[in-house]
């Protein structure tokens, strides 16, 4: 389990990994079980949270991923 702390307006990012086959189908993607989100705490302004994801998938902070990817995941993500 990734355990990441974020503050009001911070996000995440759920992709799939680079190494990942195009081809693969979601049902291959999830074989290895879902993506489950815990909240652990909430301090303030703060929450603090579990994700555990298949492998195939990678998990980030918004802000370490390239400054124009992060834009148009957001973008994507107001749709």
């Amino acid at each position: 389990m990734l355990v990441l702390t974020r503050r009001d307006s911070e996000s995440l990012v759920i992709r799939p990994a680079a190494s990942l086959d195009p081809q693969m189908t979601v049902a291959e993607l999830f074989a290895d079980g879902p993506i489950v989100v815990h909240v652990i705490g909430i301090k303030g302004r703060q929450a603090k949270v579990g994700i555990e994801a298949p492998p195939a998938l990678d998990i980030a902070r918004s802000e370490l991923l390239d400054r124009p990817l992060a834009e148009a995941l957001k973008a994507a993500l107001r749709r």
